[in-house]
């Protein structure tokens, strides 16, 4: 798929931190309608400090760095859907292909020459789990992603709408959205349970095993079962 320039309407959604080894150049493809491409810090440099501040906390304080790559995706691309959710659906392909650590800041719409920095909005969140600390994604990963999500796009395309609906939650505890571990769990199960409805009048047993054996790979703290009935 081609990568077109940025245009007026682009969204950019930026990272504290989204770890990337640029073994190629980028921009490179992700998904229908998005790209990983440089962070765009011209046009935050002349922005307002207060709204660059704003879509990445603390990006005028001394030492504080800047993460070199951003989601952009392209105006008018997939017009059944908005272009942000274009931009999640490219972090769960992420997520789905290695659950490496994500910290999204916020994203802009890309304006007029006279107003570059349009429609502003915060996220501040991060991926809550991540098996191994210091891994970053390499090409070969984002190609891959990118594959992933534009299947994701083709089923919310094609009506199926259990399966969109265990998408978005799973993007919703794997990007962070989802503050609590508890309704993380719930939103997880629900997702499984939304892809495979247990026959029978016995769901809450089914699912309780399927929990059960998810959570034995995890190792809890001593006396937890105590501390949380």
């Amino acid at each position: 798929m081609t990568i077109r320039s940025p245009k007026t309407g682009d969204f950019y959604l930026l990272f504290h931190d989204l770890p990337f080894e640029f073994d190629k150049d980028l921009p490179l493809n992700l998904g229908r309608g998005v790209c990983l491409d440089s962070t765009p810090q011209c046009l935050l440099d002349k922005a307002e400090p207060a709204l660059a501040d704003y879509l990445v906390p603390g990006y005028h304080l001394p030492g504080m760095g800047l993460n070199n790559c951003c989601l952009r995706c392209y105006a008018n691309k997939a017009p059944n859907l908005k272009l942000s959710d274009l931009s999640f659906v490219s972090l769960s392909a992420l997520r789905l292909r290695a659950p490496i650590g994500i910290h999204i800041a916020g994203q802009f719409k890309l304006g007029p020459k006279h107003d570059p920095v349009s429609e502003p909005t915060l996220y501040e969140i991060c991926s809550s789990w991540q098996p191994e600390q210091g891994k970053r994604f390499s090409s070969s990963d984002i190609i891959t992603s990118a594959a992933i999500a534009r299947r994701l796009v083709q089923l919310s395309e094609l009506g199926f709408t259990r399966m969109v609906t265990a998408i978005v939650l799973f993007s919703q505890v794997t990007t962070g959205l989802s503050k609590s571990f508890q309704l993380s769990y719930l939103g997880l199960f629900a997702a499984l349970e939304a892809l495979f409805v247990p026959e029978g009048t016995g769901k809450g047993k089914i699912l309780g095993r399927r929990i059960s054996h998810f959570l034995k790979k995890f190792s809890f703290p001593e006396n937890l079962e105590e501390r949380t009935r």
